[in-house]
């Protein structure tokens, strides 16, 4: 097709597809290309304790986890008991993290600006497992502090995923907010099929 014929297909094509009416990111992978730095700072976590983590392995089956649920699971596959607590393990991964991450915050210029494109249309929103606290420092470096209409990190929800419970909390506090109408759709930006459960 060329031309005025094919514009009009495209056109007619899109006029089918129901206007977003809010976006929520995920971060890791998608706002912050990090997996490989968090893959990094969990194998230095349990290297210590004799446990091997691969890329290939981290990708398969901890990707999509929070830092507490990957661990847990890191720990139980290589069957191995610790001599520190969960807690201390994750809280030694996200030590390790934070010294790998850049200090701009490790969101890309251009992503910065394809933020605030979007947000300038629609409420945006950031629903992840990650840490809030990793989530709020690469906002705040990135400049971005003002953009999101709500943040949802893995502290703030029960299950963080792969369970929907902090998309349903960022979609909640979105209408709650004013910001969007119940019903509406919303469209989840996610790096892996686990984070969109």
């Amino acid at each position: 097709l060329e031309g005025l014929e094919a514009h009009r297909r495209s056109v007619a094509a899109r006029a089918n597809i129901p206007r977003v009416a809010a976006v929520l990111f995920d971060v890791n992978g998608v706002l912050i290309e990090d997996e490989p730095w968090h893959w990094a700072a969990m194998r230095d976590a349990v290297l210590p304790f004799g446990i091997r983590v691969t890329w290939p392995q981290y990708t398969r089956r901890y990707l999509h986890y929070d830092d507490c649920g990957a661990l847990r699971l890191i720990v139980a596959d290589a069957g191995k008991r610790l001599p520190i607590s969960l807690d201390e393990l994750v809280a030694r991964k996200r030590a390790l993290y934070r010294t790998l991450l850049p200090r701009d915050g490790g969101i890309a210029p251009e992503v910065v600006e394809l933020v605030r494109a979007v947000a300038r249309q629609v409420p945006v929103g950031i629903v992840s497992s990650a840490a809030r606290e990793e989530i709020d420092d690469a906002v705040r470096r990135a400049g971005l502090d003002s953009t999101f209409a709500t943040i949802v990190g893995a502290e703030d929800v029960a299950r963080p995923k792969p369970h929907p419970d902090g998309y349903r909390l960022g979609i909640r506090q979105l209408i709650d907010g004013g910001r969007l109408t119940e019903g509406l759709p919303v469209l989840a930006v996610e790096d892996s099929p686990g984070g969109t459960a």
